[in-house]
């Protein structure tokens, strides 16, 4: 069909672990700020991974229960945004615009609007606006730092804008069973919305 679902990931998906997306079995996830003390920046980005991870998962999931439309997963790369500040205002970047290799949110805005308008989406894979090492000799977290740090920060510098690439997502992203479970997860969280 023409309807197209663009769902933003990141690279930082690499981070999460197919233990991360679902509470434990007591129903309850690992505290946050176990006694008050900050996660730290590591712990920080691996959430952050599993909450990305959880978003492919949730696209593949919705590609398989609407297969009449079209279901795209992009990264608009390392953005300058306020992320992680806690003043949302339009006029507050944060520190994330004093960071030379991060792109412009509205560069980022224009791989999202491609994404949206790409000929003949990848299926099982995820667009990104710069070259990844798929072979990278890591595996789980070592690989998502790999695509996070030297990856997504470097190489976007170097790729010109406008150019798309379709790289494989993490392997768990990949087990229907698991897309299942976060799928069916969510549905039971959202009750009564």
């Amino acid at each position: 069909g023409n309807t197209r679902v663009v769902v933003v990931t990141s690279v930082s998906h690499f981070l999460g672990t197919a233990a991360s997306v679902l509470p434990a079995p007591s129903g309850t996830w690992e505290p946050l700020f176990p006694d008050g003390a900050h996660p730290g920046i590591l712990r920080s980005f691996r959430l952050y991974g599993t909450s990305k991870l959880q978003n492919v998962l949730f696209a593949y999931k919705l590609q398989r229960e609407l297969p009449d439309i079209s279901v795209v997963l992009c990264t608009p790369g390392f953005v300058a945004t306020n992320i992680g500040g806690s003043d949302r205002s339009a006029t507050n970047k944060g520190g994330m615009e004093g960071i030379p290799l991060a792109r412009m949110a509205s560069d980022g805005g224009s791989v999202l609007a491609k994404a949206a308008t790409i000929g003949s989406p990848p299926s099982g894979k995820f667009v990104v606006p710069y070259w990844l090492w798929e072979g990278v000799p890591l595996t789980g977290r070592w690989r998502g730092i790999f695509h996070n740090v030297l990856q997504e920060m470097f190489l976007q510098r170097l790729t010109p804008a406008g150019w798309l690439f379709a790289f494989d997502t993490h392997p768990a992203s990949y087990d229907t069973g698991l897309q299942d479970a976060v799928w069916e997860w969510s549905l039971n969280q959202t009750v009564g919305w």
